[in-house]
């Protein structure tokens, strides 16, 4: 994800947090956390499984080339 998308929804996420925390609603405030964590999890594994793809399209291309 773009880093100005990542800033924008980690800023909404804990705006909803502490509006959850202050008004005592801690189902809200945890199932926030949680979501939150499951997101930056899913979105590492996007990137590193998008660069380990990108990296053997350049393996084969090199290979490509001395055949």
């Amino acid at each position: 994800m773009k880093k100005n998308h990542l800033i924008i929804f980690t800023i909404v996420c804990g705006i909803l947090v502490i509006y959850g925390a202050i008004s005592f609603q801690w189902v809200m405030t945890c199932s926030i956390i949680a979501f939150f964590i499951l997101f930056l999890i899913a979105d590492y594994l996007i990137e590193t499984l998008s660069s380990i793809r990108l990296n053997l399209e350049k393996i084969e291309q090199h290979l490509n080339k001395k055949t």
